[in-house]
């Protein structure tokens, strides 16, 4: 009878502690790192219904979030938009979105989405993107476990262990566990690194602290310019050009291997999308001239260029808007790095884009 007992109260206290962390998940949120903040934060506003009068989505990684200003896109085609582009986002996780889309942004009918090499091919990027599935949209939209179950683990352990994550009370660990982890302690990090944090001394709560103040600023950034948010940047969004210069690339030859899911995965997102009624847009956002001569450029893009080709042939209603002239991207101030567009550069592509989606 008293291990009945003790299982009993176990039991409550762990519901107790879900349900006092979920009414706590707001600002324990602002204490994750800025991507996880990113994921939480539009996955929340579309559950809230804030995309309720969308009507043109934007969807891919953090170079789709930085490379697309909706107020731009708004001001030329008289359309509401929202830039979803989510950091690593892959197409297993726009698959889990596509089934959200008709009950949670009704008015929608055009769809852009960013294809770039990333999320066609096999880099690290990959296990970024289960991180932030795992732990923020599965947080807010479990039942997408069930579409696409191999996300959570090969095994049933893995499985039931990335389940549980997705409850408040490891969200919160997460949130907090991150802050305790002194980098001193870690002997990867520079020595030098080390001995500053000696010195100086180091605070948990003055890391949630700068988690929270660059957190609060993304959020504003993203509210206000409609899920845009220059990748890593904490300032207001500048549409003037400045004369900084993207830093050369330390690694030349990055390879980009095939990744045999991937496949699959984009033909069941644009399916979906399709048998949804939605006008389908595949675009490309261009990347530096830095990161264009670190890699094979013109044997990737034509093996991208190919999938995309097969998509077209499968799905009739998709529009593939190519890449942009690289010349027009060349001028200073365009790039915040490698990767990803700065606002003025983001405004000048954005410009391109509206331009080519006048009249679909």
């Amino acid at each position: 009878m008293k291990t009945i007992i003790l299982f009993a109260a176990a039991i409550f206290l762990f519901i107790a502690a879900n349900f006092a962390a979920r009414l706590f998940q707001t600002q324990t949120s602002l204490w994750k790192d800025a991507d996880s903040y990113v994921w939480n934060t539009k996955m929340g506003a579309l559950f809230r219904g804030d995309l309720k009068n969308t009507e043109i989505l934007i969807l891919g990684d953090s170079q789709t979030m930085s490379g697309v200003l909706p107020e731009i896109l708004e001001k030329s085609l008289r359309r509401k938009v929202y830039n979803f582009g989510l950091p690593a986002q892959q197409p297993e996780g726009m698959e889990s979105l596509a089934a959200l889309l008709k009950e949670q942004a009704p008015s929608l009918r055009t769809i852009v989405i960013n294809v770039n090499p990333y999320c066609m091919f096999k880099t690290e990027v990959y296990d970024a993107f289960l991180t932030y599935y795992r732990g923020e949209m599965l947080n807010h939209a479990p039942g997408t476990l069930l579409l696409r179950p191999d996300l959570a683990g090969r095994s049933p352990g893995q499985f039931l262990h990335q389940s549980l994550q997705s409850l408040p009370i490891y969200s919160l660990h997460f949130a907090v566990e991150q802050h305790f982890e002194n980098p001193a302690s870690n002997k990867k990090n520079d020595p030098e690194q080390a001995e500053a944090y000696f010195r100086t001394g180091w605070s948990p709560l003055e890391s949630i602290r700068s988690a929270r103040e660059k957190n609060l600023a993304v959020g504003r950034i993203i509210s206000e310019h409609r899920g845009f948010w220059t990748w890593k940047n904490f300032t207001v969004p500048e549409l003037r050009c400045s004369s900084s210069i993207v830093e050369d690339v330390p690694v030349r030859g990055v390879p980009y291997f095939d990744r045999p899911l991937a496949g699959p995965s984009w033909q069941r997102t644009l399916a979906k999308l399709s048998g949804s009624g939605y006008r389908i847009v595949i675009a490309q956002i261009p990347f530096s001239e830095v990161w264009n001569k670190s890699t094979d450029y013109d044997g990737v893009y034509r093996r991208l260029n190919a999938r995309i080709g097969e998509f077209k042939k499968d799905h009739l209603n998709l529009v593939v808007i190519p890449l942009p002239p690289a010349a027009d991207y060349r001028a200073p101030g365009m790039f915040q790095d490698w990767t990803h567009l700065s606002a003025c550069g983001a405004a000048r592509y954005t410009k391109f884009l509206a331009e080519a989606m006048k009249g679909l």
